[in-house]
């Protein structure tokens, strides 16, 4: 009994704790240093490791969580923009960063981040949407979200997501765990940040050659936000997923899903990626 009533004394002392930190977090909203930099995605193209980076060279003052869900997440929005400066540290002498991962492909969140930071810049990194697809599917499966064969996660991929906008009015969870396939679809997303953000402002980063030419790449990252500091600890590279292979019927066919996007997105950035 003295057991349990000290569990239930101590959970109601953390609880108590988080509810002043969070109060204290909206109160002092206003003098908290609001980001002025976002990390939109890709999810599994390198966020935490660019996240990473920049935090430790000191080119970026860290918020309370590297991802904080709130442009794409209706629950956490309604909580107004108070709850969401809250993350950020009072009186920061440098700029400020929200990675949130999934913001890229979210349906509302460029639309939101434009009304309340117009002038952001915006980094988005892109991967070989096949093996971003796969590597998805691996952190899911590690994480217990995932019980089927990757084959099938694919063939179930657009039922699930009919369920998931169905169930999740707030949002839409089994698009952000489960959504393989369709998070790869690029072109579609990024036009819908360039309808609202002019090109300058946002920096598009090939993920396979962020982590084959770290230097040049995150010197061009350091251009773009107009930093000139040096260079002290290395990019490194974070949540490296297993050493199994997708099996060369699965690529072809998602080669081939990917190809009319691809090429469209291309086009768009007169870049091409090469993706295989």
């Amino acid at each position: 009994m003295k057991k349990e009533i000290r569990h239930t004394f101590s959970d109601a002392v953390l609880r108590n704790e988080v509810d002043q930190n969070q109060f204290l977090g909206k109160v002092t909203s206003v003098l908290r240093t609001a980001p002025s930099v976002f990390i939109l995605g890709a999810q599994k193209a390198g966020t935490t490791s660019l996240y990473q980076f920049l935090v430790e060279n000191n080119y970026v003052s860290p918020s309370k969580r590297k991802e904080i869900f709130f442009f794409n997440n209706q629950h956490n929005f309604e909580k107004g923009l108070s709850w969401y400066k809250s993350h950020f540290p009072l009186f920061a002498v440098k700029r400020t960063c929200d990675a949130t991962a999934n913001y890229f492909e979210a349906p509302n969140a460029a639309e939101r981040l434009c009304k309340h930071f117009p002038e952001a810049k915006l980094i988005v990194l892109l991967r070989n949407p096949i093996n971003r697809a796969f590597s998805h599917y691996q952190m899911s499966v590690k994480n217990g979200f995932e019980k089927l064969s990757f084959e099938e996660a694919l063939e179930s991929e657009d039922e699930r997501m009919i369920l998931g906008h169905n169930l999740d009015h707030k949002h839409n969870y089994l698009h952000q765990r489960l959504g393989y396939r369709s998070k790869g679809i690029y072109v579609d997303q990024l036009k819908k940040w360039l309808a609202l953000f002019p090109m300058n402002q946002i920096h598009i980063v090939q993920s396979e050659e962020l982590f084959s030419n770290p230097e040049i790449e995150c010197q061009k990252i350091l251009n773009f936000l107009g930093e000139s500091a040096e260079i002290r600890m290395p990019l490194k590279k974070a949540n490296s997923g297993s050493n199994n292979e997708i099996s060369d019927s699965i690529r072809k066919v998602l080669s081939e899903f990917y190809d009319p996007y691809n090429q469209e997105l291309y086009s768009l950035l007169n870049t091409d990626f090469n993706w295989k």
